[in-house]
């Protein structure tokens, strides 16, 4: 039994033996259940639960009833740690996200040191996957930056706030290419998602904001110019919607 935890009450070989040669006597066939059967003795848990579900389902039902769902529930009992040993190997083979992965996949409620297993490598394995990021990030594109660090901070709760503060930085990046593109409404949107991921950007942001308002008030002026009023106007109440700036009100009247 794994970590010498004591999980198994009670375990009939002999009658499991029965069962077994009494599957196979028929025409020397295993039946699904025999398969299942030499699969949980195998710790393949995942693939035994599945064939004594189906083998319970089937009409051709050898095992008693008993028996049957001590297998089953003793097979689907045993598949969180198998699971989290699959993790295990595909993190020591350096396969860090597919570990994670499969550590996300596993649901279980009473062993509090599988839980423990369990959230230690999720946290190790993010730290990781952020720390071999930042040394690539500029290879990628802005809106796959922000999506992987969302999938860092994803992972484990306690890389959460290390992975937000480096994704407050890309959504200052995005707001600034979007505000080359004249988006001013998509600009100011991520501004303020980077605020909400690290305050201390909040005096770097206001900056931002300020000068956000300035290029709207100057493509509004020349829009008047060019008697584009509507366009103006619709900048003009975005702005005043962001800004307590007078000359907005100004602008909205004339």
């Amino acid at each position: 039994e794994p970590d010498n935890l004591n999980r198994l009450d009670s375990f009939d070989m002999e009658a499991i033996g029965m069962t077994l040669s009494f599957g196979i006597g028929y025409g020397g066939k295993k039946s699904i259940g025999d398969k299942a059967y030499m699969n949980m003795i195998n710790k393949n848990y995942i693939l035994a639960s599945e064939q004594f579900q189906m083998y319970k389902n089937s009409n051709k039902i050898i095992y008693k009833s008993n028996q049957l769902n001590s297998m089953l529930n003793f097979s689907i009992s045993q598949i969180p740690y198998q699971l989290y040993n699959q993790a295990v190997e595909e993190y020591n083979n350096g396969n860090l996200e597919e570990s994670a992965n499969i550590l996300g996949k596993i649901k279980h409620k009473k062993d509090v040191n599988l839980t423990y297993k369990i959230n230690s490598k999720k946290h190790i394995i993010a730290d990781q996957l952020l720390k071999n990021f930042l040394k690539i990030e500029n290879n990628y594109p802005i809106d796959y930056q922000i999506e992987y660090y969302h999938y860092i901070s994803s992972i484990s709760p306690r890389i959460k706030q290390k992975a937000e503060n480096k994704l407050a930085k890309v959504y200052l990046e995005k707001g600034d290419y979007l505000l080359s593109k004249n988006n001013y409404e998509e600009a100011y949107e991520f501004y303020l998602h980077a605020n909400s991921m690290n305050e201390k950007n909040s005096e770097q942001i206001t900056m931002k904001l300020k000068n956000l308002v300035t290029i709207i008030l100057n493509d509004a002026y020349k829009d008047l110019q060019n008697k584009e009023n509507i366009i103006a106007y619709e900048k003009l109440s975005f702005a005043k919607d962001i800004s307590n700036n007078n000359t907005i009100i100004f602008l909205m009247d004339f």
